[in-house]
């Protein structure tokens, strides 16, 4: 009988080899994207490196994080290990608090190690896809490999680092397995399809669905042992999962918290893609990395389920893709990555019907038929997959930032918003400065870390997605209120009173333009863009190109006329200033609730009263506000705003969330103005709580403060007590000596 198609070796001698390496070449050519600077959100990685104890080099199995469950977490660990025993053997890291430090200053050499371990899975998804398709009609593997590599989704998902390479990889030669046993009908083929699904679903959990397509084959096909099979394939699926992600059952309460808000996320959507499901924008990624001739491929896909030799193995790819497609169809989040493990299958799917179709074809007519089928499959998605190889090879992100290190002076207050520039922060520095970190890293390293320059940036959060639960606590067994968006929590960010200290204001459209799309809901923040475009200069604008990926960044140098509106609104921030977003729902029901009804005002000397219905509020406080207040707090107090310092410091005493750096730098604030008793009311108050060592520091601030007051005996007593606290020879000892001398001179 003669072949409708070449035998399967002839395509493969030279054709496999080309398409992996042109997917090679398409996903390394910029694999180094944005660095030094690390831009992405790398999850596994950043996991990864938190495993290992930068002190002891122990390392932990348990990532304490289940967002994604566990195998791309260990990949990177492995990874990590790896880099680390090599730079130790070649004493580039003495330990691994030098590996953690090298990178701090220069991520390069483990980021693009990472990068490349996802280049390496998306190479596998590419050579599955061809072995699939081969497995089913030889030229369709073919052309279906082709098509994936040149994807430009797949290009982009592969040079960065997210789960989906990893789980795309591992469901596609799951589902190759699962075709192969059609073929042979060998038990241990179904259990190897079964552990790789398993695999998948550990690299990300809705990976899980291609149990249906598996348990369906071994149930159809195994005859009379047909259950006793299908429970051995879901007993290995299991002990794949199991194995790779133990903690997912080890520490299942963090894993459900975890999973639970993952799934609110997906049922939420996040800011930008918080009112509509991303059916249309998935659709959309989909059909422009098949081309026109792909999706016609697509569309007539389920037809090959009326062919007798390709119905069942269609059947598995089209059951997989749909339980696969369906649930980020229906999710609200425009994230192009989703669509990656989706996009081999629709390749396979529309190249077999492609070729299915021009099989029925003359003889004579197939051949130029064939030529303008592959023409028209692979040229729209090439131009696309080679322009997404070659942009990125600039980000406007890092532009932005060679911009500001170039033309900000490093004593300048700069305020900016999230993907913008990623300028490096003293205060960030001087936090990793503290940790073990930086205390058990060599001289060599500490050194180089200690000449990073960095800048007084303060960086506005960014709530994307989430409820807050506004519970009212009560002897009832407490309620709440409706919950609220987290992202309408973001207001309190741009409120202008808080930056009567900056110099420079840099915005990003990656927020930005979410905000203003949605004027109405995001109005404080709106305003806030129009103020700045009212009253600042603009002294540079970084816009993506072509060549150049990104959002576009503006730089604002705050004028005297913006400062002093600034100044006006900074007259008008109290206590409260971080609940605008409470609804007058919540406030209501707190007053209404008899037995709250005499509960009192919270208090703090020196600063306004607040109302009680803040105190339910506090854990709200301390995990979305408290970090941003206080680094701002600082900021202005070091730049001379101590009014805005002084508010922003008495919140967190309101809400009994001060330690004693708080408290101290609350007594200068207060000092400033000449309110030297509050200060000392405030220090006395923190000094009947202070551990045995910030008492020193509170008793040398209580000297101070008592000669301010004019009350030498009082500020000799609180030093003489230092002197008796402290071992001769510390710095603590020396400057209360130091001060006790001096007084005893006046």
């Amino acid at each position: 009988m003669r072949r409708r198609f070449p035998p399967v070796g002839s395509w493969t001698a030279l054709g496999t080899p080309a398409v992996i390496v042109l997917a090679l070449v398409l996903r390394t050519f910029n694999v180094g994207w944005g660095l030094p600077s690390f831009l992405e959100e790398a999850l596994p990685f950043r996991v990864a490196l938190s495993m290992t104890d930068a002190v002891t080099g122990h390392v932990t199995l348990n990532p304490h994080f289940f967002n994604y469950p566990s195998l791309t977490c260990y990949l990177h660990l492995a990874l990590t290990q790896c880099l680390y025993t090599v730079g130790h053997l070649a004493r580039a890291y003495p330990s691994y608090a030098d590996y953690l430090l090298a990178y701090y200053v220069d991520p390069s050499l483990m980021v693009l190690a990472a990068r490349l371990l996802h280049v390496v899975a998306d190479l596998a998804t590419v050579l599955a896809t061809i072995r699939l398709g081969q497995a089913l009609l030889s030229p369709a593997g073919w052309a279906a490999g082709l098509l994936t590599a040149i994807s430009p989704i797949m290009v982009l998902t592969a040079r960065s680092i997210y789960v989906d390479t990893v789980m795309a990889a591992c469901l596609l030669w799951g589902l190759e397995r699962l075709v192969a046993w059609q073929t042979n009908g060998s038990p241990r083929v179904l259990f190897a399809s079964a552990v790789l699904i398993g695999l998948a679903t550990s690299a990300k959990y809705p990976a899980f669905v291609a149990l249906v397509p598996l348990l369906w084959a071994a149930y159809s096909r195994g005859g009379a042992g047909s259950l006793p099979l299908a429970l051995k394939a879901l007993v290995c699926f299991v002990a794949a999962f199991a194995l790779t992600s133990p903690y997912v059952f080890l520490d299942y309460h963090a894993a459900l918290h975890d999973i639970a808000f993952e799934r609110e996320h997906v049922a939420l959507g996040h800011l930008g893609s918080l009112r509509h499901a991303s059916f249309l924008f998935h659709l959309r990624n989909l059909s422009s990395t098949l081309g026109p001739v792909g999706t016609i491929g697509l569309c007539i896909s389920p037809f090959l389920l009326l062919s007798p030799r390709l119905r069942v193995s269609t059947g598995y790819l089209l059951i997989t893709g749909v339980l696969l497609g369906a649930p980020i169809a229906l999710a609200h989040i425009d994230a192009q990555r989703y669509v990656a493990p989706l996009v081999p299958i629709a390749a396979l799917l529309s190249t077999l019907a492609l070729c299915a179709a021009l099989s029925k074809v003359a003889v004579a007519q197939r051949a130029l038929l064939t030529v303008v089928a592959i023409l028209g499959v692979v040229i729209p998605p090439a131009l696309a997959g080679i322009s997404a190889a070659l942009s990125g090879s600039q980000d406007t992100q890092v532009i932005a930032l060679q911009w500001c290190q170039d033309h900000l002076p490093h004593d300048a207050l700069i305020i900016e918003e999230g993907y913008s520039a990623p300028l490096p922060s003293r205060a960030k520095k001087a936090e990793v400065a503290s940790q073990d970190v930086y205390r058990h890293a060599s001289a060599a390293s500490r050194h180089r870390f200690d000449s990073v320059a960095a800048y007084d940036v303060v960086s506005m959060p960014l709530q994307v997605t989430g409820l807050l639960e506004l519970a009212l606590g009560a002897a009832d067994g407490g309620s709440s209120v409706a919950p609220i968006a987290a992202v309408d929590l973001n207001q309190v960010y741009y409120n202008p009173g808080l930056y009567r200290a900056a110099d420079y204001v840099i915005t990003s459209s990656a927020v930005r333009g979410r905000y203003e799309a949605d004027a109405a809901r995001f109005a404080p923040q709106v305003r806030w863009y129009r103020l700045l475009d009212g009253f600042a200069q603009v002294v540079a604008t970084v816009r993506p190109t072509r060549s150049t990926t990104g959002p576009t960044i503006t730089v604002y140098r705050v004028t005297p006329t913006l400062r002093g509106r600034l100044g006006s609104a900074a007259e008008e921030v109290s206590p409260l200033w971080w609940s605008t977003w409470v609804p007058e729902s919540y406030i209501k029901q707190w007053n209404e609730r008899e037995h709250l009804a005499g509960s009192a005002a919270l208090r703090v000397p020196g600063a306004s009263v607040a109302p009680a219905w803040l105190r339910p509020l506090r854990p709200i406080y301390m995990q979305r506000i408290k970090g941003f207040s206080d680094e701002l707090a600082y900021a202005a107090l070091q730049h001379g705003d101590s009014r805005t310092a002084e508010q922003l410091l008495a919140t967190s005493l309101l809400m009994g969330a001060a330690d004693i750096s708080d408290t101290l730098a609350y007594s200068v604030c207060l000092g400033r103005r000449g309110a030297w008793r509050e200060a000392d009311t405030i220090l006395g108050r923190a000094l009947d709580g202070a551990s045995s060592q910030d008492s020193s520091v509170v008793l040398l601030q209580r000297a101070r403060v008592a000669a301010r007051l004019g009350e030498p005996a009082r500020q000799r007593a609180y030093l003489a007590q230092i002197l008796r606290r402290e071992q001769p020879g510390s710095e603590m000892y020396r400057l209360a000596g130091t001060e006790l001398g001096r007084s005893a001179i006046r």
